[in-house]
């Protein structure tokens, strides 16, 4: 659980590295953060636990997973410093890896779909007016 909060502390700092003018050093500090996030998946081993109801479970399953999506992530980003070079959207680039992997991990520890669903629609109801979210279903005709 402790490797979740670390990679979304590390996509958030990517995404406001522009902003405090941070660019170069941003690739040492994801670098440094996946590995902070791989120690704390790591050091998850033994430590089984569910949170949120028994919907998220950290088993090795999910650890051995969340591990080595973060592995593939870091020896990839750390093959492609070159594709980084650029400055124009490298703080970008390197905010949607994070919270891809962010994403990934967190798909690895969900015990039950229905968190995912419940994510999905929470969100959703944000974005729509309420009466589209009430109104009533309307039933489907038949064709003639």
């Amino acid at each position: 659980m402790n490797s979740i909060v670390t990679l979304s502390i590390v996509g958030i700092a990517a995404m406001l590295s522009e902003v405090f003018k941070l660019k170069r050093i941003m690739y040492t500090l994801v670098i440094a953060g996946l590995v902070v996030a791989l120690g704390f998946s790591i050091n998850d081993w033994n430590n089984f636990g569910s949170y949120f109801n028994q919907m998220v479970m950290v088993d090795s399953f999910s650890i051995v997973f969340s591990s080595l999506m973060i592995v593939t992530t870091l020896l990839w980003m750390i093959m492609s410093r070159s594709y980084f070079s650029s400055d124009s959207s490298m703080s970008e680039h390197f905010a949607l890896i994070v919270f891809a992997l962010t994403g990934g991990v967190m798909m690895t520890t969900f015990s039950n779909m229905s968190m995912l669903f419940l994510d999905w629609r929470y969100c959703r109801l944000h974005f729509t007016s309420w009466p589209e979210v009430t109104k009533p279903i309307s039933r489907v005709t038949k064709l003639p």
